[in-house]
């Protein structure tokens, strides 16, 4: 029996979880949320989008609080992002979030010096601008003096892994997030950052998933003789780590990005991968071969610009279309009016625009669905295996309408659920590492035997036009 908190934090919103293994079951507590987006910061010439880690510092300290006692406690949240130390461990500026325009504007600049081959065969990762390694190369650019002053670089949950322990790690599966990591080889790129005139001095040893790293800070009168645990700090790898899935299944976390992928031994890295901007990035254990989609952010967008609850919008069954999107378009990457981008993108390839705010959201469930299609195949014409079940966790598996969509469109059987994958995978690799249990396979039949999971049957498939529409928008 052992309790373990798991600090999740998401690119919309973090929280706590109480994770309790007891009688062979997990139960799950929320100890507490809070607001993550980012905040504008004005300066001479415009804004800069940030996150406003202290803040969220605050609220972890104020939540864990209240916590009488656990075996340990783990940090996991998005990739891509980073926080950089000084020489004396402090924080030298507010992280960037991932989705500012200075380093999107700058990828460009390194896709054509490099070379998109050369930068995904050393790395194995998807070629996307939000990448560390464009935001790395903005500052090596632009203010040279913040890397030279650096001591540390340490993904966005390893920063409070250290606020927590005071261990400065970079823990694996999050370090590959970043295209500056040779997965194939396993070690940090290093001459390919050099090629850019990037220092590599405040790149620490990487920290592999499952370690106890330490204990909480006395000095923080929190969760006292309370280890902290290296979990699968890219929220993708734990929720992975907590999908109860088989070997011959494709997973999907439904969050504000979409990943949808497979688990192999080995990286897949070539030319097809590469021309298919396929991602091998860091697993517990497994490469997690996958592709990154933007998922439920363009709804949300939606939803904050129409202010209209998620009851009112779901009621997509009153409303038909015959127009799709392509959700990767760059467009719809950065922040702005969704809505109008979204109409302004149907005109512009010929499509009929949305009659009502309904419609646009039938638009993007459907729109979504078939790029899962495209990519599944995508991975079955890759691997040359088939894979018959759809396996989505996160927050997106709540949503009936979107589970029986991909059902349909893709022909296979989705298994939904556990909503809650990231915090409990978590919990079952910091259960590994305290040596409760003995493998994440063991785990996996503890979340089989603790939650159920919704299964949706493919019913008649009437997408083919669509699909066929989606293909051509993307120039196949």
């Amino acid at each position: 029996m052992g309790k373990y908190i798991c600090l999740d934090l998401g690119a919309t919103s973090g929280r706590i979880m109480e994770v309790e293994f007891k009688d062979k079951k997990l139960s799950l507590q929320e100890l507490g949320r809070f607001p993550t987006e980012g905040t504008n910061l004005p300066f001479d010439n415009g804004f800069k989008l940030v996150w406003d880690v202290p803040r969220f510092w605050k609220e972890i300290q104020g939540i864990l609080s209240r916590v009488k006692e656990a075996s340990s406690v783990a940090v996991d949240g998005w990739g891509v992002d980073f926080a950089l130390l000084d020489r004396e461990g402090r924080l030298i500026k507010l992280p960037s979030h991932y989705r500012d325009i200075e380093h999107i504007k700058k990828a460009e600049e390194v896709i054509n010096e490099l070379g998109r081959e050369k930068i995904f065969l050393e790395t194995g990762i998807q070629i996307m601008p939000i990448n560390t390694l464009y935001q790395v190369y903005t500052l090596r650019k632009n203010f040279p003096y913040i890397l030279d002053n650096s001591s540390a670089l340490l993904m966005i949950p390893d920063l409070f892994t250290y606020f927590l322990s005071g261990e400065k790690i970079c823990e694996y599966t999050n370090a590959t997030t970043t295209q500056m990591y040779r997965v194939a080889k396993d070690e940090w790129a290093k001459e390919l950052l050099q090629s850019l005139s990037i220092p590599t001095h405040f790149l620490l040893p990487v920290t592999r998933p499952g370690k106890v790293i330490g204990s909480v800070r006395k000095s923080l009168n929190i969760l006292q003789n309370t280890r902290v645990v290296a979990t699968g700090s890219h929220d993708t790898a734990s929720a992975i780590v907590g999908t109860p899935m088989t070997e011959d299944s494709v997973y999907i976390s439904s969050g504000t990005w979409s990943l949808v992928g497979i688990e192999i031994d080995q990286p897949l890295i070539n030319s097809e991968t590469l021309q298919n901007n396929f991602t091998n990035e860091g697993g517990v254990g497994k490469i997690t071969f996958l592709k990154n989609l933007t998922g439920m952010w363009i709804f949300e967008e939606c939803r904050r610009k129409w202010n209209k609850s998620l009851q009112e919008l779901l009621k997509v069954n009153q409303v038909k279309s015959s127009a799709i999107i392509d959700v990767d378009e760059a467009r719809f990457q950065t922040p702005g009016s969704m809505p109008e981008k979204i109409v302004s993108y149907l005109k512009e390839t010929g499509q009929k625009p949305p009659e009502s705010i309904l419609e646009i959201v039938r638009i993007l469930f459907e729109s979504l669905a078939l790029k899962y299609r495209w990519v599944i195949e995508k991975i079955e014409n890759l691997t040359g295996k088939n894979y018959p079940r759809v396996h989505i966790v996160g927050g997106g598996a709540k949503n009936e309408f979107l589970n029986q969509l991909v059902a349909d469109v893709t022909g296979k059987m989705v298994y939904a659920g556990p909503y809650e994958a990231t915090t409990i995978g978590s919990s079952i690799i910091q259960m590994l590492s305290l040596g409760e249990i003995s493998s994440i396979e063991e785990g996996r039949e503890i979340i089989r035997n603790s939650f159920a999971l919704k299964v949706y049957q493919p019913g008649e498939n009437i997408f083919a036009e669509k699909y066929d529409l989606l293909r051509k928008l993307l120039k196949e």
